[in-house]
């Protein structure tokens, strides 16, 4: 994925004052953040980094690392990926049906652009690279579902048959068109499922709250509300590391071992096929 686009991240509270310029010298702190003690860098990268006169860290950033990459790179990424907007650009209850006008709204489509843009400039530098991209606010859980459960296709062309063609030969560069006035879209069928109602997360003992509309999802965390959504089973909360299941009574599992225990339930069950598919084991 391109992590990160072009010129971000971009806090939402700085877009709110008019403030477009991305933060300064963000890639130095976000390793020393995650305590990343020696962080591997393309060596041409760190060459280049010398000569040019930017930070070492910069060589983390996708957007400037793959310039100085040989090897032709195919990159699948959501136009609009939850992760960038959410968390690093600290908008923790951006939705995907926010109303274009609105503050969030425009948010999701700034980041949009600057995505759109990043495409470009590399396009026009570095042909070579492989593009699939999906106008879908989701960081990368939906393309789990891309080889598996839900063919995902772009101009009449699957995720598979658009790698197969770019690792061919072939120039590929697919990006979805937009929805909702230059906005994200919601596939169909994705939210088959209701996690609306009331839990307690096992784990740190904490109350949780889910509002539910369609795919979106507005969770009530000990007290602090958070944007998320469902696909298919897969729960996704802003600042959490990792998607949730959605289990056959109604509970929702995580990877990390935490386990929301629903007290009010509100959702419609998983069928008998999907229970016995989604069951942790």
């Amino acid at each position: 994925g391109m992590f990160f686009p072009e010129q971000w991240p971009v806090l939402l509270e700085q877009f709110a004052l008019g403030n477009t310029a991305p933060v300064a010298d963000f890639m130095s702190q976000y390793l020393a953040v995650l305590d990343f003690q020696n962080p591997w860098f393309l060596p041409a990268c760190v060459e280049a980094s010398k000569k040019e006169g930017f930070a070492k860290g910069d060589c983390f950033d996708v957007s400037k690392m793959l310039f100085y990459t040989k090897t032709p790179l195919f990159i699948a990424m959501n136009r609009f990926d939850t992760l960038l907007i959410q968390d690093l650009a600290v908008c923790l209850t951006c939705k995907v049906n926010d109303d274009p006008h609105s503050l969030h709204g425009r948010f999701t489509r700034f980041y949009g652009a600057r995505m759109n843009e990043t495409v470009l400039d590399v396009n026009r530098a570095l042909p070579q690279t492989g593009w699939f991209v999906p106008s879908e606010f989701h960081h990368d859980e939906n393309f789990y579902r891309f080889l598996d459960s839900r063919e995902k296709r772009i101009d009449g062309i699957s995720f598979r048959e658009a790698f197969e063609a770019w690792y061919a030969g072939e120039p590929v560069a697919l990006l979805e068109p937009l929805c909702s006035e230059d906005g994200p879209c919601v596939a169909a069928r994705e939210c088959n499922h209701s996690v609306a109602g009331s839990f307690t997360d096992a784990k740190w003992g904490k109350s949780v709250i889910v509002a539910q509309d369609v795919c979106e999802l507005e969770v009530t965390y000990d007290g602090e509300t958070l944007a998320g959504r469902v696909l298919g089973d897969a729960v996704a909360v802003a600042t959490f590391h990792g998607s949730g299941a959605l289990q056959a009574n109604g509970n929702v599992a995580f990877a990390d071992g935490g386990l929301w225990i629903r007290s009010h339930p509100t959702s419609t069950p998983l069928a008998p096929d999907d229970a016995a598919a989604h069951a942790l084991v």
